[in-house]
């Protein structure tokens, strides 16, 4: 089971990704050890950020 603490946090990512990029932002998709329920205390947050489209010149 993944803490609130983490939810939170994640819930925050996505709430300023809807804000940035709108109708563009499609999903985000928790992988890795948190994922897995194999995080330990100093594990970190794997997130992939899918997109429908996004200008060349936000991409950094």
């Amino acid at each position: 089971m993944i803490p609130q603490k983490i939810v939170r946090e994640i819930e925050d990512i996505i709430q300023a990704l809807r804000t940035e990029f709108g109708d563009n932002f499609l999903s985000l998709i928790l992988y890795g050890s948190w994922a897995k329920g194999k995080a330990r205390k100093d594990s970190d947050i794997d997130l992939l950020a899918i997109f429908k489209g996004v200008d060349k010149n936000v991409i950094k």
